[in-house]
Parts: structure tokens; C-alpha cells; sequence
């Protein structure tokens, strides 16, 4: 269900920057991160929903300056984002970003 509504890169970046379910131990990145990390993209032609990749992971943090581990944990938050997703379903929420074609 989450594949149709949201695309790879919207995942990516919702999954680093998003707060989301009840768990509040895990910080989403600031602006000022998620725009350096969407820069070293940038410079090395990827986009977010590469980040998916783990292999892609310790690029990444070397070429951001953002914690491999931070990173890591940050993604891993998928099954946190299904169930938010069904939530935002339920309740008519569509989710785009800029990344997506439609935006």
C-alpha cells in the first residue's frame, strides 16, 4: 500500500526528515542537514531515494559530515512510516515533495 501512495524519493526524504509514530528518540535531520546532504547528491548526480541503498549510506555521511549511524537509523524507520502512511491515508493526507513530478 505505502509503494503506490508514496514515491522512493518522498520515502527517503520523509524517512530523514520526518517525525512520525510515538517514538520521539530518533532526530530527524535540520534544514541545514538535510540541504548539505541534498548538495553532496547533488554533486555526485544521486537522489534521495538512492540513500535506500545501504552501500550509498557511508558516501553519504562522508561526503554530508552526517553520522553513518544517524543515517542508518534514520532509514531504518520504515516500518514507523508505514504505519504513518496508513494513518495519513485514513485521514485523506496526500503526501508530495518536491522531488516528486507531480509537486
Amino acid at each position: 500500500m505505502m509503494n503506490d501512495f508514496l514515491t522512493e524519493d518522498t520515502k527517503a526524504i520523509i524517512l530523514l526528515c520526518g517525525v512520525f509514530g510515538k517514538d520521539r528518540s530518533q532526530k530527524p535531520l535540520s534544514l541545514v542537514e538535510y540541504s548539505s546532504l541534498v548538495h553532496w547528491l547533488i554533486e555526485v548526480k544521486m537522489r534521495p531515494s538512492d540513500l535506500l541503498q545501504k552501500e550509498t549510506i557511508i558516501e553519504a555521511s562522508m561526503g554530508s559530515g552526517i553520522d553513518k549511524q544517524r543515517l542508518e537509523s534514520l532509514l531504518g524507520r520504515g516500518v514507523q512510516l508505514g504505519f504513518a502512511v496508513e494513518e495519513w491515508q485514513r485521514n485523506g493526507i496526500w503526501i508530495i515533495s518536491r522531488s516528486d513530478a507531480d509537486y
